[in-house]
């Protein structure tokens, strides 16, 4: 937790989704939103879900580490819709932007955000989407990030 620690930007393997998920269950306790009231078994899924992703070559994971555990994370996926189908475009998605309390401010959510951008890119994703959070929205608008038109629509009664 020094400041001048040393930070170490690497690709996560599917060995290593744990780290992932313990990091996404971190995430979500912040932001009061628990995973584990919604579902207890979500750790499992989320490893299971991602872990064919990213053997597809559709998903990858960025960890940022201090040692020999993750202090932030990101993680890229590459999206398949009509527009793939029709045009020939792809879309990436970021989801999961996250570095701990501790470590923030340091440029770390930055470095792991270009890292998920380049391999996005060397997918030949045309445009990236997230869904940015109050905390997120100036690191995103700062690296170019816009709002756009999207709405969502509740079909649960």
């Amino acid at each position: 937790m020094e400041k001048g620690a040393v930070v170490i930007y690497r690709v996560a393997r599917v060995d290593e989704l744990h780290l992932a998920a313990g990091l996404r269950g971190e995430m979500a306790d912040e932001m009061d939103a628990s995973f584990d009231r919604r579902a207890a078994d979500w750790r499992e899924r989320y490893r299971e879900y991602f872990g064919v992703e990213m053997e597809a070559g559709r998903a990858r994971i960025f960890f940022a580490c201090a040692g020999p555990e993750p202090v932030g994370m990101v993680l890229g996926r590459v999206v398949d819709n009509y527009r793939t189908a029709l045009f020939g475009t792809r879309f990436g998605q970021i989801n999961n932007v996250y570095v701990r309390p501790a470590w923030r401010r340091r440029g770390i959510g930055r470095t792991l955000m270009e890292q998920a951008l380049g391999w996005l890119r060397e997918e030949g994703c045309v445009v990236a989407r997230l869904h940015a959070s109050d905390d997120g929205r100036a690191l995103y608008e700062g690296m170019g990030f816009t709002s756009t038109s999207e709405m969502e629509f509740s079909l649960r009664p």
